[in-house]
């Protein structure tokens, strides 16, 4: 959205190019519901306010970015902190499930291990 608005697309022509190039049929539903506000005279955020897509801090940053005449930039810096964010969830998921996948993996070491050992012990409990 940023490149598109900084590039000097209208704004409903923005929405239009971002209804097709997202694949979230939610997110799809809801940008098109704010293009037809947009298109009835609300400003971008106002067109937003109300949405259960789209949190309640972005929607504030919109709104700064249009009063203030600098949406491109704050949408900029709004685009490096999701990014940033996105990214230490990720390393927060990835440290949770690392111990329950060696825990797994050990219990199926285990398993053929004891699979291999026990008819080898069943053969010398035979023999003897």
């Amino acid at each position: 959205m940023r490149i598109l608005l900084a590039s000097g697309i209208p704004v409903l022509e923005v929405f239009r190019t971002l209804e097709e190039v997202v694949n979230n049929v939610l997110y799809q539903r809801e940008i098109r519901a704010a293009a037809q506000k947009i298109e009835n005279g609300y400003s971008i955020a106002r067109a937003m306010t109300g949405s259960k897509q789209f949190p309640p801090y972005i929607i504030e940053l919109i709104a700064v970015g249009e009063e203030s005449g600098d949406l491109d930039y704050v949408l900029g810096n709004l685009g490096r902190f999701l990014e940033k964010d996105v990214k230490n969830t990720t390393k927060s998921m990835t440290a949770l499930i690392e111990p329950i996948l060696i825990v797994i993996i050990g219990a199926g070491v285990g398993f053929v291990v004891a699979s291999v050992i026990m008819p080898i012990y069943g053969l010398v409990q035979v023999i003897k």
